[in-house]
């Protein structure tokens, strides 16, 4: 019987895929609209064709309730127009169709003055009242001509709600991948990332991109921040990345930008340095170190073509694209890091009937870099060398069975790879000398991530209950891998001079399986004034380690064994059912004035580390130290030089550091938006958005002992252990108190040692915020603008002392911070701020030429100051204690200021070469970013980072 029912279920299966079933973000999008007379009344009946350039691609008849639609359109600009008698006609030359997105038109037919009488619009651009979702979309047009540093990440940072870690003045950051925070969701943990429609996260490194990006390659970028979409995952951030695709026209370009140290200001020449020993001391309150050697940015260039045209005329296309970003930077107070990005592209799409398409999708991104986290500590044997190809493969089949039925699939495969190979080699035993420089080499680390999922989707339209409705239905799987090593060189000894003790290490070995399965369905019904959005989404994710093993030291067999580990499911499964409710009403009649709410309840990502603490070999190095006798001077361990007392046993796997909670349940957040947008005049409105969210069940880390491990500790068993007092540099006295086991749990065996990783009951975090905008799109007056001001707030919250152990540092109502871990920002304390703004816009001058600029800024982030007690508790070398609440204290507001002057000289047939100048950081502003918040150091309150100086990037591109 068994049997026979999984025979049937893969006949299903093979069905639904053979009749082409999958979603396709990038493929196709829409458009939809109702027909109107001058009272407001709906004209069925009315005839709306389409057109794609002179051609007319299909028409309809408006339906009951005067509504109509085009599915299955490749993005691009199509004409529409509108007729029906007694009326004048209706025509929209330019109307955009996005991928994946719906473009909505509310036509109000004029009665027929003569019969050649027709009102032509020339651009579609407005509210939309089926709009699920909050976030922005960003066009060709503004990708190519807004003067930013050419990723995707320079984008998220122009959208309301997203603050990144950094501040990337024209590419000073490129190559480094940036950490964020979303609304609610801080540390973007729940940020997804989607190219053509296929979800590419790294779910190792939770939230995080598993590759760089050719710019060039990117048609559009849509970004989701919030809504009731069902087909939303999380409540995070979302970014679907479009790339190009060719069509019947050969279309192309090429270009090369470049900025260099000779293109760069300086915005510390008024500040103290050992050239100008009588400079100033201080910088915006904060105190400047004169031998401070703040971030250089050398060099960096990017060249690269992209071109696409028809294989086939009507059936079948081709576009490919190679491009290289090549950069050199100083860091602060650190060598040189060379990074080389290299992306390539290919995409083949063909139609073979008008109902059918196949796209077949490849890209490959790698980031290629020299002589990484190279300092005084760390010369260039023991530096990095990092390579991290990632190759994307995507598949996607579409059918239309009829006008009001579209089923679409896709297959994707991402295979993702990373190497940390220090430049001395895996053969060197390392040293530490006396004074914290590292010798010979440096720790080796591999790690593989691949990936792989299909999809299955639908969307259905019917005439029902007097209005008309959009159902869609989704279903997906999803298994991603993750394979990591990292091992000391040499045999696995480290001889360390300054402590003089021998590092005995074995390699960690993570193998750890995740696999996710999702269905979503969800209807968008239209009637008069009214859209209603009903839908819901069922998560199943869940994982395990798969066998892994790592060797013995090779020195020492006996004390550190090879240690083999079987395979384990994790002992919970996240199945999650989330409501998706939401409402638009029309408010004038006319489609132009719009009242929006959403609500929807989302489950948290499940990240391959979790699972990975399943395998006490996963989570880095072991290493047991022994006092080492140099007897024969030469600096490395021998072993007979190497003290075994007291004596140890290790022939058992060491136990992991972290225990999982078997009822383990997934965090969830719950999202309420209350708005409303007006079109003011054609293709420019504004709206104002009111979001809250609160986030509970969240994940934690809390102490057990051998003993009792199933007994975390509470708030009830830590007593005052002392306070820290003073003055803050701004001469605030602060007044902290700290905290320890109490003696009943310090002296149970292993106290303070293990850890367990459940939910957090009691513990919530609560995101409130409200935004302006305003969006004008080009059309006759040549002007694009987007301009955002957003005021929030983000708090932590305790119900009483549940949710609390250790008391020290834990605050009801504080802000909520993370630490950034992101190379080029570590350990910066990153928050919400209460204000951001953006302004960006490009206008079109006469012969050619066109001006652009971006004006975007924020509060500063937090100052977190702190004094370190060491050895409160067992198992914690040190404990910081925080000064005063997060948030107390910040850091000066960056405002950023960036302009682009282009020029186009137009070759006739032969294409156009575009001259670009661009102007980072006009204002040549030189705000810390960051400063030495230890109590406890000589250095406290000094400058540790500041904003990168003015810079010229100049540019030039060809196009056909």
């Amino acid at each position: 019987m068994t049997r026979g029912i999984r025979l049937c279920a893969v006949l299903v299966c093979l069905i639904i895929l053979g009749s082409g079933i999958c979603l396709s973000q990038e493929a196709t999008g829409e458009i939809r609209g109702v027909v109107k007379d001058e009272t407001g009344g709906v004209l069925p009946g009315a005839k709306v064709s389409l057109f794609d350039g002179l051609t007319q691609v299909a028409d309809q008849t408006s339906g009951i309730n005067g509504d109509f639609r085009f599915i299955g359109l490749r993005g691009g600009r199509y004409g529409l127009q509108c007729e029906a008698e007694g009326f004048e006609a209706y025509v929209y030359k330019h109307v955009e169709v996005k991928g994946g997105r719906a473009t909505q038109i509310s036509i109000l037919l004029k009665p027929a003055g003569t019969p050649q009488t027709m009102t032509i619009l020339l651009c579609c651009f407005g509210v939309d009242p089926r709009r699920t979702w909050l976030g922005r979309d960003v066009s060709y047009g503004e990708l190519r001509n807004l003067p930013t540093s050419r990723d995707p990440w320079a984008i998220l940072a122009m959208t309301p709600g997203i603050v990144l870690d950094r501040v990337n003045v024209g590419g000073s950051e490129a190559g480094r991948q940036p950490e964020l925070t979303c609304r609610g969701d801080v540390g973007g943990e729940n940020s997804m990332w989607v190219l053509d429609g296929l979800t590419i996260t790294d779910m190792a490194a939770l939230g995080m991109s598993p590759t760089y990006y050719d710019f060039d390659s990117i048609d559009e970028i849509q970004i989701t921040t919030g809504g009731n979409d069902p087909s939303l995952a999380t409540g995070g951030m979302s970014i679907n990345m479009i790339t190009k695709r060719g069509g019947d026209t050969p279309r192309g370009s090429t270009r090369f930008y470049t900025t260099s140290e000779g293109l760069q200001s300086d915005n510390t020449k008024d500040l103290a340095s050992p050239s100008n020993p009588n400079g100033a001391t201080t910088l915006d309150g904060f105190k400047w170190n004169p031998s401070f050697v703040p971030t250089k940015l050398v060099k960096l260039r990017e060249y690269g073509v992209e071109f696409g045209g028809p294989i086939a005329k009507d059936k079948l296309w081709y576009w490919g694209a190679v491009a290289v970003q090549d950069i050199q930077r100083a860091a602060v107070n650190k060598g040189p890091q060379n990074t080389q990005i290299e992306n390539y592209s290919f995409k083949t799409n063909g139609q073979w009937k008008d109902s059918d398409s196949l796209t077949f999708f490849y890209m490959r991104g790698d980031k290629i870099e020299r002589g990484r986290d190279a300092s005084p500590t760390r010369p260039p044997e023991t530096a990095w060398n990092l390579g991290s190809p990632t190759d994307i493969y995507k598949l996607d089949l579409s059918h239309m069975l009829n006008p009001d039925l579209y089923l679409s699939g896709t297959l994707g495969i991402v295979r993702s790879k990373y190497h940390l190979a220090a430049q001395g080699g895996l053969n060197a035993q390392v040293q530490r000398d006396a004074n914290l420089v590292y010798h010979g080499s440096y720790i080796d680390s591999v790690a593989e991530r691949p990936q792989w999922q299909a999809t299955l989707n639908s969307h259905y339209y019917s005439n029902a209950l007097g209005g008309n409705h959009d159902f869609k239905f989704g279903f997906s799987f999803r298994r991603v891998d993750t394979e990591s090593v990292s091992r000391w060189p040499g045999e696995g000894v480290v001889a360390d001079a300054y402590t003089g003790t021998a590092w005995l290490t074995r390699a960690s070995h993570n193998l750890a399986r995740n696999n996710y399965l999702s269905f979503y369905a969800g209807d968008s019904f239209a009637r008069d004034r009214l859209v209603l959005n009903l839908g819901f989404r069922f998560d199943r994710q869940a994982g395990g380690i798969l066998a892994a093993s790592t060797p013995a030291n090779q020195m020492f067999p006996d004390v550190l064994p090879a240690v083999n580990v079987a395979a384990r499911d994790a002992p919970f499964t996240w199945n999650d059912f989330s409501p998706r409710l939401g409402a638009t009403y029309d408010v004038t009649g006319d489609g132009k004035t719009l009242l929006r709410t959403s609500f929807a309840d989302y489950a948290d990502q499940l990240g391959s580390e979790i699972v990975s603490n399943l395998s006490p070999i996963a989570s880095g190095i072991t290493e047991l130290d022994y006092y080492w006798n140099d007897v024969n001077a030469d600096g490395y361990v021998q072993p007979s030089e190497v003290d075994f007392y007291p004596p140890y046993d290790w022939e058992e796997p060491l136990p992991s550091t972290t225990a999982l909670d078997p009822e383990l349940t997934a965090p969830r957040r719950t999202e309420l938006i209350i708005g409303g947008e007006r079109q003011i005049a054609d293709n420019f409105l504004a709206g104002a958005n009111f979001v809250w969210q609160r986030a509970r069940n969240l994940l934690w880390k809390v102490g057990t002992d051998y003993q009792r491990p199933d007994r975390p500790y509470t708030h009830d068993d830590y007593v005052l252990a002392g306070t820290i007092t003073g003055t803050l540099p701004d001469g605030t006295p602060y007044n902290m108190p700290f905290y320890r086991l109490s003696d009943e749990r310090r002296s149970l065996d292993g106290a303070g040692v293990d850890s367990l990783l459940t939910n957090r009951s009691g513990y919530s975090e609560t995101y409130r915020g409200v935004e302006i905008y305003a969006m004008k799109r080009p059309c006759e007056d040549k002007l694009l603008l987007n301009a955002w001001a957003s005021w929030q707030t983000s708090r932590r919250h305790f119900a009483g002392t549940t949710g609390i152990s250790n008391p020290t540092n834990e605050i009801d109502g504080e802000d909520t911070a993370f630490q950034s871990a992101s190379e080029g920002a570590e350990a910066y304390w990153i928050s919400t701020p209460r204000w951001m703004f953006n302004l960006n816009a490009v206008y079109s001058l006469p012969r050619g030429f066109s001006v652009a600029g971006v004006l975007s800024g924020r509060e500063g982030f937090p100052i977190v100051y702190f004094r370190s007690k060491y050895y409160v508790d067992p198992g914690l070398a040190a404990l910081a204690v925080r000064a005063q609440p997060i948030g107390s204290s910040k850091l000066p507001n960056p405002i950023e200021l960036d302009l682009r002057l282009s020029k186009a000289i137009g070759l006739g047939d032969k294409g156009v070469v575009n001259l670009d100048l661009d102007i980072f950081n006009v204002l040549n502003r030189n705000t810390p970013l960051h400063v030495t918040e230890s109590l406890s150091s000589s250095r406290l309150n000094y400058v540790a980072d500041i904003m990168n100086p003015r810079l010229f990037r100049l540019g030039v591109r060809y196009s056909f």
